[in-house]
């Protein structure tokens, strides 16, 4: 063979070759990928790719021109403006099955090259197998030889904290309310913590409320939220309002020991009349409002309702005279209050009580006149009294210790009764104060400016000044405490009187807790107490005393009493 025709023959050959590479190349297709969608397909690929190619091959400039122009309205994420994606996204989106289907040969890049033509850009062939590593390929970008998909990039951050957070009290919990953030960051919420303060308690929820368990009855909260999303987690919300969980009883029950014989035998005559108040339901998310005596003397028809205090009572408040100033204790034996007041941080002044609360089959007057005044007990059931002059014990019960011998005894002694704002207190007490309230009750047992009778109630930030007088036990606060009973950041500058037994605070206690509680031992007179810490009117005067005591609840000065805010 001649080297001419040779040399023809190798040039066919090497044509040939050609040919077939490209044919080769035209043909074959990728394999088929998962089902195409807009949606983020993760963190680790802050992509969203539009929904489907542009509908015909296209030169480069208009590609651009079309992801340019898409709606930024489309999408659900935080992003920027669309484009052609890079040689590394369209190898990614190759080699990732959870992004969309690519369906086509060629592809124009976003990447521009300098070659012999100022026109030429690099498009990605999809002919190879998968797991392929880049398979770039040159194009004059004013023909229309390639397809175009387009992409953004995502901007995914932690949620905004949400809004408006509420907190509804319960019987050792709370239910916490809010509203969802402003802004998710660019990714769907997964779920929500509210946290608890005191004690951290924390509840997770995926809607926008949560109800937080685990809480100590008669103790102030308030509360948190956070959102978090695939990012983290946001900041706190604002803090909630604060909530004192509420030791909710059946109605026509009480949680006293059945061995109580004051109350042994008395039948609970609860109704449920419409008492008129300000405003209010007399439920937890919207509590009766006492704006005046008359609506205070309200409560006695619902002792198992929520209500508010939204002015400061005085004597020269409505309703003061025959209310205020002839007070009757609210909440008997047979009938304790088991509701929840808030005192709101208001108080009540100037109240006077001379009657006392209702009595149960016990109701008897116990004539000791022309017995000689040394006599040495007195035993009421479950109680031992020990008399002035004499030597106590003895009943099986805590023991009250004379005191007070400035008080008249009068030889007539009326058992088994309370007498103070409330009677007897089975429910909460807080952010109250009393100011000059009077209490004289001479013939009385269990008085206190709060109740005469703490059993399984709380009373926490409240604060009372002012004179009790009882026969047979009195407090600053409440006489006696029993059940879980709490008194929490509270304090008395009572003078308290009785001709047996006095307290502080407390002028016994058989169960129950007081924690950061005093009492001035001047004021009242009273080196003692059955709960609470005994301190100088001075020592009450300074501020360091009431370490722990929350500023935002409390005006805590040096050189005065604490006033509540």
């Amino acid at each position: 063979m001649s080297p001419k025709i040779k040399a023809l023959n190798l040039t066919l050959i090497s044509l040939t070759i050609i040919l077939l590479l490209f044919f080769v190349v035209k043909s074959i297709k990728i394999s088929p990928f998962s089902p195409a969608t807009t949606s983020l397909p993760s963190i680790q690929s802050p992509l969203e790719w539009s929904a489907s190619d542009y509908p015909t091959k296209t030169d480069w400039n208009t590609a651009s021109s079309y992801c340019a122009g898409l709606s930024n309205n489309l999408g659900q994420y935080p992003y920027v403006a669309w484009r052609l994606p890079t040689i590394d996204e369209l190898v990614t989106a190759h080699n990732t099955t959870s992004t969309p289907i690519l369906k086509n040969w060629f592809y124009w890049s976003s990447t521009e090259v300098s070659s012999t033509s100022s026109t030429s850009s690099l498009s990605y062939d999809l002919d190879m197998t998968t797991n392929i590593s880049s398979h770039p390929t040159i194009f004059n970008k004013n023909l229309p030889d390639d397809y175009a998909r387009c992409v953004r990039s995502i901007t995914i951050t932690a949620p905004d904290a949400p809004t408006d957070v509420s907190a509804t009290a319960g019987d050792s919990q709370a239910l916490i309310s809010f509203t969802a953030p402003l802004s998710n960051g660019g990714s769907a919420v997964t779920y929500y913590t509210v946290t608890s303060s005191p004690g951290n308690i924390i509840a997770t929820t995926s809607s926008n409320s949560a109800t937080v368990v685990g809480l100590t009855n008669g103790i102030s909260y308030n509360f948190t939220v956070t959102a978090s999303n695939v990012v983290g987690m946001s900041t706190n919300s604002l803090v909630s309002n604060t909530i004192i969980p509420v030791m909710k009883l059946a109605k026509g029950t009480r949680s006293i020991p059945t061995a109580d014989l004051y109350c042994s035998g008395i039948l609970n005559t609860y109704t449920t009349p419409s008492p008129t108040f300000a405003g209010g339901d007399g439920s937890s998310g919207n509590p009766y409002q006492i704006s005046n005596w008359s609506e205070l003397n309200n409560m006695r028809d619902n002792l198992y309702a929520y209500y508010i205090l939204t002015t400061n009572l005085s004597s020269t408040t409505p309703g003061y005279s025959g209310i205020g100033n002839n007070w009757t204790p609210i909440g008997g034996c047979g009938d304790p209050f088991q509701g929840d007041f808030n005192g709101n941080n208001k108080t009540i002044s100037d109240l006077v009580t001379t009657i006392y609360s209702n009595v149960g089959v016990n109701n008897f007057k116990n004539k000791l006149s022309g017995i000689a005044e040394n006599i040495i007990e007195i035993f009421i059931p479950n109680k031992a009294i020990a008399a002035k002059g004499g030597a106590g014990g003895g009943g099986g019960g805590p023991q009250y210790t004379a005191c007070g011998a400035s008080v008249i005894h009068s030889g007539a002694h009326i058992m088994g009764v309370t007498s103070g704002l409330f009677g007897y207190l089975s429910g909460n007490v807080h952010n109250l104060g009393l100011i000059n309230i009077t209490v004289n009750q001479g013939a009385v047992d269990n008085v206190g400016a709060i109740a005469g009778v703490l059993w399984s109630g709380n009373i926490s930030n409240s604060y009372a000044t002012g004179n009790v007088t009882g026969d047979m036990g009195a407090g600053g606060l409440v006489s006696d405490m029993g059940g879980d009973s709490t008194i929490t950041n509270s304090y008395s500058a009572v003078r308290v009187i009785s001709y047996f037994g006095c307290g502080g605070i407390a002028a016994t206690l058989e169960s129950g807790t007081s924690t950061s509680t005093y009492w001035d031992t001047q004021v009242s007179t009273q080196s003692t107490s059955a709960v609470g810490v005994g301190e100088t009117t001075s020592q009450m005067f300074d501020s360091s005393t009431y370490t722990g005591w929350d500023t935002g609840i409390w005006n805590i000065l040096d050189g005065s009493y604490p006033t509540l805010n």
